[in-house]
């Protein structure tokens, strides 16, 4: 066991938003499919971060699974979002830890957040547990660059 040196960020509080959760039995003839279905559902994640005062912040994800409901089970959508603190006289601002503290890592958290919402929420439904599959964070961010990019162009 090691222990633990704690991070600067700091997660001041996490907040539910909304939450949708749809069951749709039709179309599933045993429990054994279930995980194949589970995985093929289309997942989608957005994310934004808001400065507030001094050195605290909020980050806002949105989670979508099965938005059109095209595949039987569940169809799931919520929002939530963090509260984080991140102590500038502690860490520089322009240094790299502190912009993969501020960035990756809180999105990461208010993923996790939510990620166990959804599971804690499929865990007595009728179709059993869904876990949220791991996320290609560099993924997900190079992705919300190339569209703020795509918006950026559309409006000159």
């Amino acid at each position: 066991m090691f222990e633990i040196k704690k991070s600067p960020l700091q997660l001041l509080e996490f907040f539910l938003l909304e939450n949708q959760f749809f069951v749709d039995s039709n179309g599933i003839s045993s429990g054994d499919e279930i995980d194949a279905i589970f995985d093929s559902y289309p997942v989608s994640v957005d994310f934004a971060h808001h400065d507030g005062e001094g050195d605290e912040f909020q980050v806002f994800v949105i989670i979508d699974i099965n938005k059109d409901r095209k595949k039987p089970g569940y169809s799931m959508y919520c929002t939530g979002m963090g509260i984080f603190k991140l102590p500038t006289e502690e860490i520089d601002v322009n240094s790299s830890v502190y912009k993969n503290l501020k960035l990756y890592s809180t999105v990461n958290m208010v993923i996790n957040q939510l990620r166990n919402i959804l599971s804690l929420q499929t865990a007595y439904a009728p179709h059993g547990r869904f876990n949220l599959p791991p996320i290609d964070i560099g993924d997900l961010f190079a992705k919300k660059s190339e569209a703020t990019k795509s918006k950026k162009g559309s409006k000159k």
